[in-house]
């Protein structure tokens, strides 16, 4: 995704990754911090793209719901005392 030169390209190759880990249950800590940068990382791309006038949706069919899936599955994981600042991508 480094190499993506738009929105719409970033968005298209992180979209696998999101399915994938849709799926998967929380591994560990390192897993849950990669989860959460992740879920971040596409909020962030899904408003630029709205921003712009693109739907989400037309580009990935489903992507929404491996995102809600995700978002649970990280929430349900979180220990009490998780630093959220490693959170933040790169």
């Amino acid at each position: 995704m480094k190499t993506a030169e738009n929105f719409e390209q970033a968005f298209r190759e992180i979209v696998p990754k999101l399915q994938e880990l849709a799926v998967q249950p929380v591994r560990d800590e390192d897993d849950l911090t990669e989860r959460m940068a992740l879920r971040s990382t596409v909020f962030n791309l899904v408003g630029g793209l709205r921003a712009a006038g693109t739907d989400p949706d037309k580009l990935a069919p489903g992507w929404a719901d491996c995102f809600i899936t995700l978002t649970r599955e990280n929430i349900a994981r979180v220990p009490r005392n998780f630093d959220l600042t490693r959170c933040q991508p790169d």
